[in-house]
Order: structure tokens, then C-alpha cells, then sequence
């Protein structure tokens, strides 16, 4: 049975104004509260990640869950 997360995973991640970021690798869930807490992006290569304002780990931008302001057939971004 496939997990929940592997029905986000590839989606394309936009910003407010529909500009490519990368596409959802991995959602992180608090095991206490269940609430999601980040995402996990890999950027589009032509995108400089040192401009980013989050965090990279293990090569993949880490997306505060306040950060998102929708996840449907795309995940969209605040800003």
C-alpha cells in the first residue's frame, strides 16, 4: 500500500507567482503532533540556492510548512 507522502512526491513546487522552484522529494512530520513541519525541494538547477532564504540539507531545499500556501495538483509557495 503506498504511503500517504508518495501521493506529493514530483509534484512541482511554485512560488506566489507561478516560477518553477523544483519539485516535492519529501514531506517531514512531527511523529508527536502529526502536523507537517517542512517540505523537501529539490531546486531546479538553474535556480542559485545561496539566494534562497532556507535552509539546504542533503542537497535539497528544506521548506518550512508555514511557507505553503497550497498543496493540490502543485505545491504553491507563500512568496
Amino acid at each position: 500500500m503506498p504511503s500517504f507522502s508518495n501521493e506529493f512526491i514530483n509534484r512541482k513546487v511554485v512560488d506566489s507567482s507561478g516560477e518553477l522552484l523544483g519539485s516535492l522529494q519529501d514531506i517531514v512530520i512531527d511523529p508527536r503532533t502529526g502536523d507537517l513541519t517542512e517540505i523537501m525541494v529539490k531546486v531546479e538547477p538553474e535556480i542559485d540556492v545561496t539566494k534562497l532564504p532556507w535552509s539546504m540539507k542533503d542537497n535539497l531545499c528544506a521548506i518550512p510548512a508555514q511557507e505553503v500556501r497550497e498543496i493540490d495538483d502543485r505545491v504553491v509557495l507563500r512568496r
